[in-house]
């Protein structure tokens, strides 16, 4: 498994895996929420992100990765999807 991943394991259901996000990546999901787009210059000001520690480029990587958000030319979606 890779790191955030887990697998959750109950007698009675399937294994299932699962993704956690970390901090700096909610971070950026709660802003997509609320707006719904973002670009990665604004992903960059948001309080909390560390740019020393992280890469914009590497957040909006793995909100794609785990089917969130898409990559519009610089504009960061988030995907409709049902919660």
């Amino acid at each position: 498994m890779k790191i955030f991943e887990a697998i959750v394991d109950n007698s009675q259901f399937q294994q299932k895996k699962l993704r956690a996000m970390n901090f700096p990546l909610y971070l950026v999901y709660s802003n997509l929420k609320e707006r719904g787009k973002i670009t990665k210059d604004e992903i960059s000001k948001i309080d909390g992100i560390d740019t020393t520690k992280t890469t914009v480029n590497k957040l909006v990587e793995q909100l794609e990765k785990i089917g969130l958000a898409v990559n519009r030319d610089g504009i960061i979606v988030l995907l409709d999807r049902d919660e």
